[in-house]
């Protein structure tokens, strides 16, 4: 009996929780702005959005949002709603650098000739991709990469390259990519192909 007397518990607080979150669901105005990724949602996020959309909001995570993104597919403008448009729009906000001549940025006329020639998406041409650790030594048999006492960014790390491009394999450049952040791990990997 004890164990029934538990899943009985179990049930009631499942209904308790529930019933909550479909009187939060209800309290959802048609000015709230939903964001970040689907996938990154819960199924309860996800039924919130499915009920703004006037989707069904019954089934499993997957089928729920299967009918998201079906509704998006459907009506390519509905992304533009400015409910919406906070879970396609994934580039952060960041604060603007008063001269824009920091040590970690890129020179301003760099983004030009990339963005024409690699087209890359605009979050990877941004002049202030940065990372924040310096360069690891050493790293090569040949000897050690100069100390950089600087946090790195694209333009020291294509610089380093090309200094040690005998002595740097592709394995090890791919090694040291994944030590830098997927950023500049696009960005080099493009460069170094064309």
């Amino acid at each position: 009996m004890a164990r029934g007397a538990c899943l009985l518990e179990w049930l009631q607080r499942r209904e308790a929780r529930e019933a909550e979150r479909e009187e939060q669901r209800q309290q959802i105005g048609p000015e709230t702005q939903f964001i970040g990724g689907l996938s990154s949602k819960s199924k309860p996020n996800l039924q919130d959005i499915a009920q703004a959309l006037n989707l069904d909001t019954n089934g499993q995570k997957k089928d729920i949002m299967g009918h998201i993104i079906a509704c998006f597919n459907a009506d390519p403008m509905s992304r533009e709603d400015p409910r919406f448009e906070g879970l396609f729009n994934r580039t952060r906000q960041r604060p603007a650098q008063t001269d824009g001549k920091g040590p970690n940025t890129l020179p301003s006329d760099s983004a030009g000739p990339l963005s024409s020639t690699l087209n890359l998406p605009p979050l990877l041409l941004a002049s202030n991709v940065v990372n924040t650790y310096p360069l690891p030594y050493p790293l090569s048999q040949h000897g050690p990469f100069p100390f950089n006492p600087y946090p790195c960014t694209f333009l020291s790390l294509q610089c380093t390259y090309n200094h040690y491009q005998h002595n740097i394999t592709p394995a090890l450049l791919i090694l040291l990519l994944y030590i830098f952040n997927a950023q500049l791990i696009h960005i080099l990997i493009l460069v170094h192909v064309l």
